[in-house]
């Protein structure tokens, strides 16, 4: 069983400046069951954001964008 969840919300900030931000979130149980341990293995939690900004108009723009993600492999729900 997988879970994935996630969201974006972008638009102008100012008259020249437009941002933009998501996020994610991912639950996978895993691929396999340990009976005799209750335990799965392969599964994995991470979250996932990012923003992007982007400035200027015209013939010359500047985007700047930053991810960031983190994710624990050993998770087991």
């Amino acid at each position: 069983l997988e879970y994935r969840v996630s969201a974006a919300y972008g638009g102008p900030v100012a008259e020249e400046l437009r941002v933009r931000v998501a996020a994610g979130y991912t639950n996978e149980r895993g691929w396999a069951y340990n009976p005799i341990l209750r335990t799965r293995l392969g599964g994995r939690e991470s979250y996932q954001t990012r923003i992007v900004a982007l400035a200027g108009t015209g013939p010359f723009q500047v985007r700047i964008s930053a991810d960031y993600s983190e994710y624990d492999e050993s998770f087991a729900a």
